[in-house]
């Protein structure tokens, strides 16, 4: 691959569903990217079960981009889906990514750091990788701050969500939204069912 020093930052995850955390980490993203003069992209996983994977991954995108307008047009999909795959889908322009990046930010909650350190094994660049995947002139992981957007003692969280949407809770569940977003009542009410429905729930 030609070394042409294009840089982008990503991140990846479940968002089970979206918060104002991961907003938030968002921001903290598309912040550090505007100051590198860099792109940034948001990978959403393809992970989807009853349990905390409630919503598909086609209907999970189409809910983040109407929850983060200022987002919107960075979140894409790729499935299957991990970080490794991620980093290796920005390596070749496509209708999602406009250039040939060989370098990659990857950024993710200030807890998380450390445990995905890993990512660095599948760096053909990187004279110990054991496994060669992507591989990047430059690679590093970085935080988006002292938060953590799917941890269950935290102030909001997936699991909170999830639970707010069984119970029906709809002031709690709006408050935990994107703070940018727009949906009016009855679309929060919508996106509620849509996570009780995904979790075996029935609905009016």
């Amino acid at each position: 691959m030609a070394l042409k020093c294009q840089k982008i930052f990503i991140t990846y995850g479940r968002f089970q569903p979206v918060t104002w955390g991961h907003e938030n980490s968002f921001n903290a993203i598309k912040s550090a990217a505007d100051k590198a003069g860099c792109d940034y992209r948001i990978f959403i996983s393809h992970t989807n079960d009853k349990i905390e994977n409630p919503l598909s991954q086609d209907v999970k995108l189409a809910w983040m981009k109407l929850l983060l307008p200022d987002h919107a047009k960075k979140i894409i999909t790729i499935n299957p889906s991990d970080p490794q795959t991620c980093v290796r889908y920005c390596m070749t322009a496509s209708k999602d990514i406009p250039h040939d990046y060989d370098e990659c930010v990857y950024m993710v909650g200030s807890d998380r750091v450390n445990a995905m350190q890993y990512l660095h094994k599948y760096n053909g660049c990187n004279p110990k990788a054991t496994v060669i995947d992507f591989s990047m002139k430059h690679f590093e992981v970085l935080s988006t701050g002292q938060r953590d957007a799917d941890g269950k003692t935290f102030s909001i969280s997936g699991t909170k969500m999830r639970n707010w949407a069984i119970d029906g809770d709809v002031k709690e569940f709006t408050k935990g939204l994107p703070k940018g977003n727009r949906l009016g009542y009855n679309d929060i009410t919508d996106f509620m069912k849509a996570i009780k429905k995904g979790m075996g729930y029935s609905v009016d």
